[in-house]
């Protein structure tokens, strides 16, 4: 398979990860869950923690990194060959 597409592919879904992850850790934030306190009738809240979005942006950023070396490598030539059949900026010039 062709490397700069397996790279393209993977650049736009971190972007589509990240973005949700963003919107989840939004939503994550407003949550609130009531928990009972045991022996009496009262009820503290605890402000949900994303620690699972954490763990996920880690990963999408690994991810990213990832794509990011596999579009370098597929700009960078296979051989070293290719380099001097390149032609060069100064061959027109005497």
């Amino acid at each position: 398979m062709n490397r700069k597409l397996v790279a393209t592919v993977l650049v736009w879904l971190e972007a589509i990860v990240l973005i949700g992850v963003g919107i989840g850790l939004l939503v994550a934030r407003t949550v609130s869950i009531q928990e009972p306190v045991e022996g009496s009738s009262d009820t503290f809240t605890v402000t949900a923690v994303p620690v699972a979005g954490i763990g996920v942006v880690l990963l999408s950023v690994g991810l990213l990194i990832l794509a990011a070396l596999l579009i370098i490598e597929a700009n960078r030539p296979s051989h070293p060959t290719e380099l001097a059949e390149r032609p060069s900026a100064d061959a027109d010039r005497p």
